[in-house]
């Protein structure tokens, strides 16, 4: 498991895998998936050492309202692939204003772990840091950007 705070979401605890090394399953096996065995696979296909893996699997994360998947979403903020912090930033901005009850729970899961956003947080800012601060302004880091959204979202 990745080396984080303790993760709770709606009182329940939370362990996030740091990176699998597993394939996707093959087509004709996703389709005999459960559209809730679907969702936990995309969830733990979330953490692929594949960037562009993890961008398949949040495609399916981010078409589902269930609170599980927040914790998820908010640690790929704390990553290097800038396409994957687009997403989230995306997702972010432009889909999770329409959707009030996954908005709400956004909110509730940033308030239960401010541990596990302020890790995130100084994540980001290492990447930025490292890779980033000669090529764009650190308000203009997605996964930076994305976090700003979670905290005024939180606030």
């Amino acid at each position: 498991m990745a080396d984080y705070p303790e993760i709770y979401v709606e009182g329940e605890l939370v362990q996030i895998p740091y990176r699998i090394h597993y394939s996707w399953p093959q087509e004709h096996v996703m389709s005999r998936l459960a559209p809730d065995e679907q969702l936990v696979l995309a969830c733990w296909m979330t953490r692929h050492h594949d960037g562009r893996a993890r961008q398949k699997a949040l495609s399916l994360v981010f078409a589902s309202d269930v609170s599980w998947t927040i914790p998820f979403v908010v640690q790929l903020c704390g990553e290097y692939v800038i396409e994957v912090g687009e997403d989230v930033y995306d997702f972010l901005n432009r889909d999770l204003p329409h959707r009030p009850g996954l908005q709400e729970a956004y909110k509730k899961f940033l308030v239960e772990n401010p541990e596990f956003l302020s890790l995130t947080e100084q994540r980001a800012m290492s990447y930025w840091l490292d890779d980033y601060q000669t090529k764009m302004p650190q308000g203009d880091y997605p996964q930076l950007a994305a976090l700003r959204l979670l905290e005024h979202l939180s606030s």
